[in-house]
């Protein structure tokens, strides 16, 4: 009678379990809460891979057992935890213990989409003078704004999108309107995004999706333990929105 080898068995579930999990998150697009979409073509890499490991694995489901003292229990705890629990991606309040620094953004220049003094992909509303921040231009924006074309945007209406983020610096009547960035995976995010001054700033919890609509100016604002000048929106009428399907943004 033809016997298993429990040892080689429960490798194959092993593998039967991460290879499942690995097209979970391919198929669902939760894959992108963790790595930069360019980084997707070595997650198919490993998906295949895995793919056939699980194949030349069943070949040796019926080999003679070996005495190898193995914690099985290392591997199926975590395949069972990411099976079990449903990733949420970053938050906020995660993502800002690196802290942001609102006098300079922490984008790195090498990793901005365009790098230029003229930002090229604004969208502006010429009949309305209102210029439209969306996934595509938020890092470039908020680059300009904050650090390399600031006196440019003073005096402009902005209409922005993102999450409702506090720290230590920011008063009562203030928050920032953020976005995580990625430049390689969820373990290099950073926070970007602008300073909002509003009376019913209170109002709205950390993590909330807003839509802000204001004009750009500048405010006396405690920033590194110095009082700096920095620019910040003057909200003049704010929306809850729903949260995208995926939040981040990602640097090209």
């Amino acid at each position: 009678m033809v016997k298993f080898n429990k040892s080689e068995l429960k490798w194959q579930l092993i593998l039967i379990g991460l290879t499942y999990y690995l097209y979970m998150l391919l198929s669902t697009r939760r894959i992108y809460y963790f790595i930069h979409p360019r980084m997707i073509k070595y997650t198919y890499l490993s998906f295949i891979f895995l793919i056939i490991l699980t194949l030349l694995q069943l070949k040796r489901l019926f080999t003679i057992s070996e005495n190898r003292k193995i914690s099985f229990s290392i591997f199926f705890i975590p395949i069972i935890l990411g099976l079990l629990v449903d990733p949420q991606g970053l938050s906020g309040e995660i993502a800002g213990k690196k802290k942001l620094s609102l006098s300079q953004n922490n984008i790195a220049k090498s990793n901005s989409p365009s790098n230029k003094e003229n930002v090229t992909i604004l969208k502006i509303d010429n009949e309305n003078s209102l210029l439209e921040v969306n996934n595509n231009n938020f890092i470039d924006i908020t680059d300009g704004v904050m650090n390399t074309n600031t006196d440019k945007y003073i005096g402009q209406k902005i209409n922005i999108t993102g999450f409702v983020y506090r720290d230590e610096t920011t008063s009562k009547n203030e928050f920032i309107v953020g976005r995580i960035m990625i430049i390689c995976c969820a373990a290099d995010s950073e926070i970007i995004g602008l300073l909002c001054e509003w009376d019913g700033a209170s109002s709205f919890n950390a993590d909330q999706w807003v839509n802000v609509t204001g004009t750009i100016g500048k405010l006396p604002h405690l920033n590194s333990g110095k009082i700096q000048e920095i620019p910040y929106i003057k909200v003049e009428k704010v929306d809850p929105v729903e949260k995208p399907a995926i939040p981040y943004l990602y640097t090209e």
